[in-house]
């Protein structure tokens, strides 16, 4: 089994395309692509197609804020769709660290989503597939996503033990549940994003969950590795995770490069371009080739109408002038500074 990547549809919209409210009387449409990441693409889906061959498989994808790490990840959409698994979604939040599971509670919900959108019969099948899996433990499941009791039923409280114990047996039941939905017919993707905000526990069970591989799961955590101090309990994990080794892979996204940057001009203004290379050297010098202010910050040149199509030539040109005149801004002053206009 191979897979294949053309084009993906999950680029960022521009989060600023008309600063200044101005028009442009020809708005190209943004390609849906990725850039320079093609080597990176190819890594992501051999670590797919040998999930599912049966192997369970880690993917850290650190980089910085805005490099395009959650894009990435959903490369993996299309071939897992394909090939009828699951792939499962969560997203930790900075100012949500003081809620436990906060990702895996959105991986749970998006399942149980899934699962109510088939047949009655269908949905009795994975009733008796968890059940068989989790037995009465399955009220863990229901007190953690609400959305569990229409498919499993009604279960009563299970006996208070002490902490510890119900500690292990939290994580007993969590890999219980996803060894019964990963299976040769519908391989797993758990992708975590923003795990660098996980709280301790999250932390813990995603940990537990490497103790002893699941076959047919990959596991894919981003993190931005601009914000790990070395006094951050996250960075204790992620030492902790890869002193383990085994299935254990990293993909560092970095920022475009000029060739890159000259790609996606081409596709984004249609390849007729006055004087590429100098629009080139503005990008990187104002974004640093970080794909999040690439596009916001092409958005606000045509939006704004420095960079504007010739009437006559129909070649699309950079009003220089206007930023010889201004001194050159760090990325994020110069995003910081257009939001407040």
């Amino acid at each position: 089994m191979s897979f294949s990547f053309s084009h993906h549809s999950t680029s960022p919209k521009a989060p600023l395309a008309d600063l200044h409210n101005q028009s442009t009387p020809f708005k190209p449409l943004r390609p849906d692509r990725l850039y320079g990441r093609e080597s990176s693409i190819k890594q992501l889906l051999q670590l797919f197609e040998s999930v599912c061959k049966g192997q369970s498989e880690t993917l850290l994808l650190p980089g910085l804020s805005g490099v395009g790490k959650t894009a990435f990840a959903r490369v993996l959409v299309e071939p897992v769709t394909s090939t009828n698994g699951f792939f499962l979604e969560g997203k930790f939040d900075q100012f949500g660290r003081f809620k436990p599971f906060t990702a895996f509670c959105q991986i749970l919900l998006a399942f149980c989503r899934s699962i109510q959108k088939e047949s009655p019969a269908f949905r009795e099948l994975w009733r008796s597939k968890i059940l068989d899996s989790v037995g009465d433990s399955a009220r863990l499941l229901i007190d953690l996503e609400p959305a569990f009791e229409p498919i499993l039923g009604s279960y009563p409280q299970l006996p208070k033990i002490n902490p510890v114990e119900a500690k292990h047996r939290f994580a007993k039941v969590f890999r219980c549940f996803f060894e019964s939905i990963c299976k040769p017919e519908q391989p797993v993707v758990l992708f975590l994003d923003d795990w660098q905000w996980a709280d301790a526990a999250s932390q813990e069970l995603f940990l537990s969950l490497r103790e002893q591989p699941i076959r047919y799961l990959l596991i894919v955590a981003a993190y931005r590795s601009d914000e790990i101090g070395s006094d951050n309990p996250f960075s204790v994990t992620l030492q902790a995770l890869k002193a383990q080794q085994d299935s254990l892979s990293t993909i560092e996204l970095a920022n475009l490069n000029n060739n890159d940057l000259e790609r996606f001009l081409d596709e984004r203004l249609g390849g007729n371009i006055e004087s590429r290379s100098s629009i080139v050297d503005l990008l990187m010098a104002r974004t640093r080739g970080n794909p999040f202010y690439v596009l916001a910050f092409v958005d606000y040149l045509i939006g704004s109408e420095q960079i504007r199509r010739n009437s006559s030539s129909m070649l699309w040109r950079l009003d220089a002038g206007t930023f010889e005149s201004e001194p050159t801004m760090d990325v994020v002053q110069w995003y910081s500074a257009r939001l407040k206009l």
